[in-house]
């Protein structure tokens, strides 16, 4: 796996990504998340940006895929996470 093989990816959220030794490695920024809310309007009439500000790499895809993935993560603090996320029709 290399660089060529994310050549169609986009970025919501741009952050860093990097490959070593064969593994795509992806950095989010501190107090980032990707909460979505489906449309819901919070209390003060938005949705504040840090709910949706997290990196999200991702390419489309039509018809059924099957998928193959392994993620890490160090843990070195409270709310440290390694994710993998699928959408489906997302609006901001």
């Amino acid at each position: 796996m290399d660089e060529k093989d994310f050549r169609d990816f986009k970025w919501l959220n741009q952050s860093k990504a990097i490959f070593v030794d064969g593994k795509l490695m992806l950095e989010a920024p501190q107090e980032s998340d990707f909460f979505c809310n489906n449309g819901a309007i919070s209390q003060s009439g938005i949705t504040p940006e840090t709910l949706y500000n997290a990196p999200f790499f991702y390419t489309e895809v039509e018809g059924d895929f099957v998928v193959r993935v392994r993620v890490s993560h160090d843990f070195k603090d409270t709310y440290d996470s390694a994710t993998l996320m699928m959408m489906k029709d997302y609006q901001v």
